[in-house]
């Protein structure tokens, strides 16, 4: 951070809520003074809204599964 960035945060957004499906983008915004970060921190949230829905697009529907139930290990024959 430089003498003209005072102020700093961190702005995290996670998207999705299950391990197969879930996207995390972290940005640092900083600001010579809290009314800067303030701005700039709103800006970069909608940024980030439109990026996840990048990665949602991204992301196929389908995900690759196993035909097998493998929740209990015992259900699956060697």
């Amino acid at each position: 951070m430089s003498d003209e960035a005072a102020f700093s945060t961190t702005v995290k957004l996670t998207r999705g809520t299950s391990t197969d499906d879930r996207d995390t983008i972290k940005t640092t915004v900083s600001a010579p003074d809290v009314e800067t970060l303030n701005d700039r921190v709103d800006a970069v949230k909608a940024y980030m809204a439109e990026w996840a829905d990048d990665l949602r697009d991204v992301q196929p529907e389908a995900s690759r599964r196993t035909s097998e139930d493998q929740q209990d290990l015992g259900s699956v024959k060697a």
